[in-house]
């Protein structure tokens, strides 16, 4: 081999080994070309799922005009950005959006805002369902209201949503469903527990029954922000609705004047005279108080002492929910919405 020869070969080999060291990367990724593109797995698509776009400037101004009140004119601005936006505006917008105007007490509008949105159970932990709810409970619509606090998850709702859930429920005539909304209200909330416990006892006299009344009625004792009074005008109401008219009038007569004139065109009236004690009710009748004006009571009521078999006529009661039955039936009747009304 001569010398020229020799320096070929060498250059030749050279260039050989510089080809493989720049072919040394690609010869590793070209396998991966030819191979196909494997799925995305589970924490991938879940770290995809949760990345948190930068916060909207819009929003955020209009978030904070809200927080220091000014929910009208934040209403009023969010519909005016929404005339131009359209189709185009994303979820968050439109929530901020409805609770600006549900806030302003604009229930229509909080309903055409998220009424068939698909988002409303996984944005903000369910408030856009919430905030629907509590827009149909308004509107009057309480299937409506009460199906979507069941969907939002009455285990995870809040006191004031479980209030208006129990105040559905109780409209839609399930008082006692109610009561345990209430109690269950109280039970997460010591600051309003004694008024939260007072609905409670509400609602089960509603239902008439009287023992679920006296063991929610239980936790009052000790409870200096309840008036003794109401506590007890729940309990005989309880009692009366049950048909129990002796327990009844125990718990009445533990009850001041103005709280016993409470009941007294109601239930205690009609039940007196019903049983012929003329004399006791007109008494009962003149006891002064909030909801009474003397012997005028006795004409609310209906009673005539001069006709034995109508002693309580129902002058003006809508229907068998009125304030009182004839004598001849031998019971008083089942009804009314007057009571000492706790905050709920």
């Amino acid at each position: 081999m001569t010398r020229s020869g020799t320096v070929e070969d060498r250059a030749r080999l050279l260039l050989w080994v510089a080809l493989a060291i720049l072919a040394g990367p690609v010869a590793r990724v070209a396998p991966a070309l030819g191979q196909e593109v494997p799925e995305r797995s589970a924490s991938d698509s879940a770290r995809v799922s949760t990345f948190v776009p930068e916060a909207d400037p819009t929003i955020i101004a209009l978030e904070g005009r809200l927080a220091r009140g000014f929910a009208l004119t934040t209403a009023r601005e969010t519909a005016r950005r929404l005339s131009i936006q359209a189709d185009s505006a994303s979820p968050e917008f439109i929530l901020l959006a409805a609770r600006a105007h549900a806030e302003a007490r604009s229930w229509n509008a909080v309903r055409r805002l998220l009424a068939d949105r698909n988002w409303l159970d996984v944005l903000d932990e369910r408030e856009g369902r919430l905030l629907l709810s509590r827009s149909l409970l308004a509107l009057g619509d309480l299937d409506g209201a009460i199906a979507g606090f069941e969907r939002a998850g009455v285990e995870r709702l809040s006191t004031p949503d479980r209030v208006l859930y129990g105040r559905a429920l109780q409209r839609a005539a399930r008082p006692a469903d109610a009561a345990r909304q209430y109690l269950a209200a109280a039970e997460g909330d010591r600051e309003l527990a004694g008024w939260l416990r007072l609905s409670s006892v509400q609602a089960w006299a509603e239902a008439g029954i009287p023992d679920s009344a006296l063991t929610a009625a239980a936790g009052l004792a000790d409870d200096a922000s309840v008036w003794r009074d109401s506590t007890f005008t729940e309990l005989a109401r309880a009692f009366f609705v049950a048909g129990d008219s002796a327990r009844a009038l125990t718990m009445v007569d533990s009850l001041g004047r103005r709280a016993r004139a409470q009941l007294a065109g109601e239930w205690i009236v009609p039940y007196l005279a019903a049983r012929g004690d003329t004399a006791l009710a007109r008494g009962e009748a003149q006891v002064p108080g909030r909801g009474s004006r003397g012997g005028s009571l006795l004409a609310h009521t209906g009673f005539d002492a001069a006709d034995p078999a109508t002693r309580c006529r129902c002058r003006g009661a809508p229907g068998p929910s009125g304030p009182c039955r004839r004598a001849s039936e031998g019971r008083t009747g089942i009804g009314g919405n007057r009571r000492v009304r706790g905050r709920s």
